[in-house]
């Protein structure tokens, strides 16, 4: 009961503080410790090409540029807007850790630099975008928990 208490204040706390969002970050409950989940985090995403932007004691900010084609795309269908450069995909990881497991959340977002120079940040949210951030906070629960049992 407590950890469904701590992975619904996880995900209220998500749609509340930073920025306004269509839907709650994906999330999983993790049996492991922040040290392990961010060890594994970081080997997860960079077999996807993501590196490490940043990490805190509770969040993780992998990155990885946009390629020319996601860019032009982009700009193409926001042509009505500044056109951007610099782009890059943005995941960032928050935890909570509490009895022995952590709750892990997942946001995703586009990170750019518009020719006025000024950083443009744009929530993510379209379905296949979920699903793999989903399927990655599975793979990451497995290959904590799997690391656990072999101790």
């Amino acid at each position: 009961m407590r950890k469904s208490l701590v992975v619904a204040a996880l995900v209220l706390a998500s749609c509340c503080i930073g920025r306004s969002q269509d839907k709650p970050a994906d999330h999983v409950v993790i049996q492991g410790s922040p040290e392990q989940i961010k060890k594994a985090a970081v080997v997860i995403f960079a077999r996807d090409g993501f590196s490490l932007e940043s990490k805190t004691a509770s969040q993780l900010k992998m990155s990885k540029p946009l390629s020319a084609e996601e860019t032009a795309a982009y700009n193409t269908a926001h042509w009505t807007n500044e056109p951007v450069a610099n782009c890059r995909h943005v995941h960032i990881l928050s935890w909570s850790p509490s009895d022995g497991a952590v709750a892990v959340a997942v946001e995703s977002e586009m990170a750019c630099n518009p020719s006025a120079g000024k950083s443009l940040y744009f929530r993510t949210s379209h379905e296949k975008e979920s699903e793999w951030m989903q399927s990655t906070l599975d793979a990451l629960k497995a290959s904590v928990e799997e690391a656990n049992r072999r101790r």
